[in-house]
Order: structure tokens, then C-alpha cells, then sequence
């Protein structure tokens, strides 16, 4: 069996599987009551499914569907992320509002980046439209945009005790992962096709894990427990930190941040 025919058939058994687990995760989110909580992360998760799916499903109209799909999908990325800056920093509400601030200038500002990219380097490649390959550095744009402001907000709450709910710890490392994967793949975009499907193999077999570890963690309980890394046994440490916290919210508090 030639690799393409292979990674093409192997990548739409994964997509299926990836695709019944997100059913899976989402009926056990409704089932718990935590399901209109996270809307935005189940829409992203629905879309991207279908997307995927489809592209499999209706070959022809792959492009149509990816550049459907990166639309629809953008609007609930944005969505995510404002969620995660006011449960991430639930108790501290100052700090909260300065990252949607900082989120409101550097998401449009990395597309425009990605517009500029595309305008200086007008030649489509392999035959591709022109349109396309603005679709491409726009999303590509964006998509490093999400990571980076994902990443950023991790290493913060990772470092100090925000004190975020178990749910919001495991739901911002999933979307790391996720959007990680998807960061290589944008990058691996202008490859050739094998390469292409045998990355979407990756991705699919990197969905099923984030998907997996979703859903035996996310639940009822993980809203009620607090995640921090601090270690218990070091008391000394969890005030020093905490006092910087603090420090922060009332010097942002003091500047207008609400």
C-alpha cells in the first residue's frame, strides 16, 4: 500500500476515534453540569472535529472546508482565551483584566502580521491560490498569537498560586498541547502532500490523547479542588508568592484594572 494511501486511510480512522471521543467528553461535561462553563472549549472542539471529518470525508471540497473551519473556529479561540484569563485569575480580578486588555492588541496584532507576511511574499506555492495562502498566513498568524498568549499564561499561573480550579489547570495544558500540534502543522503547511497526511496522523493520534486525558479528568470534582504548584510543605514560599501576587493586583487595581 503505497505511504500516502496508508497515512490517508490511517488519519480518517484516528479522525473518527478523536471525533467519538469529543461526543464522549461533552456528553460526560453535560452529564456533570459543567458543559455551559466551558461552551467556547466544546465549540472549538465540535468545529475543529467536523472540519477535519469532513476534509475526509468530501476530499474535493478540502479547501472550501479549512478555510470555513479557520473562520468559525478563530471567533471560539478568542472566546477560550478570554475564559481562561477570568477563571485563571479568578481571585484577582485586576490581573485578570489586563491580560484581555493585552489579549484585545496582540491577537489583531498578529494577524496584521500574518497579512504582512502574505503581501510580501504574494507567490503561491505548488499551484495554490492566492487566497488560500492568505487564509494560510493568517491562521498561521493567529494560531501563534493563541500559543504564545497560552504558554504565557501557563508559566504565570505555573508559577504563581493563582489558585485556579483543577478543570482550568487541565483545560489550559490540553490547549497547549492542541495548539502546539497545530502551530507544527501550519508551519508544515507549504510541504509536500505525504508529509501533510502524515502530520494530520500525528495531530489526530496527539487529539486522541488530549481528548482521552480530558475526558477521565475534567468532572464535578475538578470545580471544587484548586490546582497550585506550589508544594504544601513550604509554607514560606506560598506567602512570599502570594504577597507578590497581591502586589500586582493592587498596583493594577490602582491603574484602572477591574
Amino acid at each position: 500500500m503505497p505511504g500516502d494511501t496508508l497515512a490517508q486511510l490511517l488519519g480518517g480512522i484516528l479522525q473518527a476515534l478523536n471525533a467519538v471521543i469529543i461526543v464522549m467528553l461533552v456528553v460526560k461535561l453535560a452529564a456533570n453540569g459543567v458543559a455551559r462553563t466551558y461552551w467556547p472549549v466544546i465549540g472549538w472542539l465540535v468545529l475543529d472535529a467536523a472540519e477535519r471529518v469532513l476534509q475526509l470525508r468530501f476530499y474535493k471540497f478540502g479547501v472550501v472546508l479549512f478555510q470555513l473551519g479557520q473562520g468559525l473556529k478563530l471567533p471560539f479561540a478568542l472566546l477560550i482565551l478570554w475564559q481562561l484569563c477570568r477563571f485563571v485569575f479568578a481571585q484577582y480580578p485586576a490581573i485578570g483584566s489586563f491580560a484581555n486588555r493585552a489579549l484585545r492588541t496582540v491577537i489583531p496584532l498578529c494577524v496584521i502580521l500574518g497579512l504582512v507576511s502574505f503581501l510580501t511574499d504574494p507567490a503561491a506555492a505548488d499551484g495554490r491560490s492566492e487566497h488560500l495562502q492568505l487564509v494560510i498566513a493568517v491562521a498561521r498568524a493567529a494560531t501563534t498569537a493563541v500559543l504564545v498568549f497560552e504558554l504565557l499564561l501557563g508559566a504565570f499561573a505555573g508559577w504563581f498560586p493563582v489558585g485556579m480550579k483543577r478543570n482550568i489547570a487541565r483545560l489550559l495544558i490540553g490547549l497547549m498541547v492542541l495548539y502546539g500540534i497545530g502551530w507544527v502543522n501550519m508551519l508544515l503547511a507549504n510541504g509536500s502532500s505525504m508529509n501533510i497526511l502524515w502530520t494530520n496522523v500525528v495531530t489526530a493520534l496527539v487529539g486522541i490523547c488530549v481528548m482521552t486525558y480530558w475526558l477521565v479528568t475534567l468532572g464535578r470534582a475538578g470545580e471544587l479542588e484548586s490546582a497550585s504548584v506550589i508544594p504544601a510543605w513550604n509554607p514560606a514560599r506560598l506567602a512570599h508568592m502570594t504577597g507578590q501576587l497581591e502586589e500586582i493586583q493592587a498596583q493594577l487595581s490602582r491603574r484602572g484594572y477591574q
